[in-house]
This record gives C-alpha cells, sequence and structure tokens, in this order.
C-alpha cells in the first residue's frame, strides 16, 4: 500500500460526513470491518490525489481533512449550479450530466476553472475521467445512459459539438463550444454575470426548446370564410378531427362546404 493511499484513506474515515455516516450504520462503540468494506468509497486514484494533497498541508484535523474531500464534492455543486443558471432543465443538472461537463472541460476536483480546455474526446473518455477523478464507477455499457441523458441535449443547448462523423464510428469526438468553453473559464470570477448574460442571448435554453416542442404542429384548414386548425398526430387523426366537426354540423344546417387546404 502506497503512502498516497494511506494518507487519502485517513482523509476518508477522519472526515466529518464518513464519521456521521459510519455512526448511522453502526451505533456501538465498535468498529465493524465488514461495515467498513461496505461503505462507498472513491477510485484509488482519486483517494491517492486526497493523501498526496494531506502530504502537502500536513493538517490532520477533521476540518482539515473535510476540506480536502469538499474539494471534490464542490466541484459537482458548482458544475450543477452552472447547468442551472443556463436553464438545462432539472434531469440534465443530474450527477451524470455534471461528470459530462467537468470532463469535457478536463476538470479535475483541485483544479480552478479557468483552466477549463474543450479537447475533443470520447464518450469512454468522459466515462473513465469520472471513474479516475471523481469516484465513480460507470460501467462501459452507460455510455448511451451518457449519450442521450447529457450529450443529446447538450448539444441541443448548443454547450457541445460533434465532429460530424458517424455515431458508430470509433473517430466520433464531442467537444465543448467555444462559447460555452469561454463562460467556464470566468466561474467564480467578477466577469461571470457579463458572460452568462452574453451567452444567454446567443443561445437559446433548452427548457425552451422543450417547451416549444410542446406545442404540435398544427395544419390551418380553410373551412368557408373560417380558419381551422388541427394537431399533425397523424393525418387519419386529421381526417377523423374533420370529419366529424363537418358531420355535426350538416346535421343542423344542410349547408355544402368548399375546403381549402392552406
Amino acid at each position: 500500500m502506497s503512502e498516497c493511499l494511506v494518507y487519502g484513506l485517513y482523509v476518508l474515515f477522519n472526515s466529518t460526513i464518513y464519521d456521521e455516516y459510519y455512526r448511522i450504520l453502526n451505533g456501538s462503540t465498535q468498529v465493524n470491518s465488514t461495515e467498513i468494506n461496505n461503505m462507498p468509497v472513491p477510485e484509488l486514484e482519486t483517494i491517492q490525489e486526497m493523501g498526496r494533497k494531506l502530504i502537502k498541508t500536513r493538517d490532520f484535523s477533521e476540518k482539515g481533512c473535510d476540506l480536502i474531500l469538499e474539494d471534490i464534492m464542490d466541484k459537482i455543486s458548482e458544475t450543477r449550479e452552472f447547468l442551472k443558471n443556463i436553464g438545462m432543465p432539472k434531469q440534465q443538472q443530474a450527477d451524470i450530466c455534471c461528470y459530462v461537463i467537468l470532463a469535457m472541460a478536463g476538470i479535475k476536483p483541485e483544479m480552478p476553472w479557468n483552466e477549463a480546455t474543450n479537447e475533443w474526446i470520447r464518450i469512454h473518455d468522459i466515462i473513465q475521467f469520472a471513474n479516475t477523478y471523481y469516484g465513480t464507477s460507470y460501467a462501459e455499457n452507460s455510455r448511451e445512459t451518457f449519450r442521450k441523458q447529457a450529450l443529446h441535449r447538450f448539444r441541443t443547448a448548443a454547450l457541445v459539438e460533434d465532429n460530424g462523423k458517424a455515431t458508430n464510428s470509433p473517430n466520433y469526438r464531442y467537444r465543448l463550444t467555444d462559447e460555452t468553453l469561454q463562460l467556464i473559464r470566468n466561474l467564480d470570477t467578477n466577469e461571470w454575470n457579463k458572460h452568462l448574460k452574453l451567452f444567454l442571448t446567443y443561445h437559446e435554453k433548452l427548457v425552451d426548446i422543450y417547451a416549444s416542442k410542446k406545442k404540435m404542429t398544427m395544419m390551418p384548414v380553410k373551412l368557408m370564410e373560417t380558419i381551422l386548425a388541427f394537431q399533425l398526430a397523424s393525418i387519419m387523426n386529421c381526417k377523423r378531427q374533420l370529419l366529424k366537426i363537418l358531420h355535426q354540423d350538416l346535421l343542423l344546417t344542410q349547408n355544402v362546404y368548399m375546403l381549402e387546404i392552406q
């Protein structure tokens, strides 16, 4: 066991959150190894990174361990707030979406936002980044979840772009748009509000896009001097709506109508 790993485990088990979590599991004064082994912990690389930070700070207090652990958690919270501010729906503020943004920006827990980048990367790279630096355990077969829940939605909102290759090509890549990169680099700066306002001016919010899609396309039909609108759920549905109206009116007036599709 390496020195960094030993110090990293110290950070975990000396932190407030792990202490409180264990007390919930076990009310006795005895520490049970089985319960310790069943506690969720970050990936090995993340624990080692915690150890390196503790060796550097030499602050072995509970507060010092909390600060190191919070470095990881803070990035998730800040990313979620970022997604909320630019108008992403609640579903696209989930942890998996936060990990996508962090991976595509290349932001590790200890890195400042102004060091963000927008290199072309694969979904595989995103999964590996989240697992390595943020203690997740996503499997390779979760790629479709990343694509559907995060990347597809982010592309629609002009947060990311692809390289135009076929989606089943091994060379298919995503990256943050230049506008998104500029916005992320200004998180936690005095220029944040200005850049956010500029971004929202030129990018339609995904929330608004979703809302507009719920309004079904209507087909205008001119009936004598009256304009009617029918939902285009299907051709047969449109015919049924039209015939229903005509049938009801013909029974009452026996009028003959001229129809004009607009």
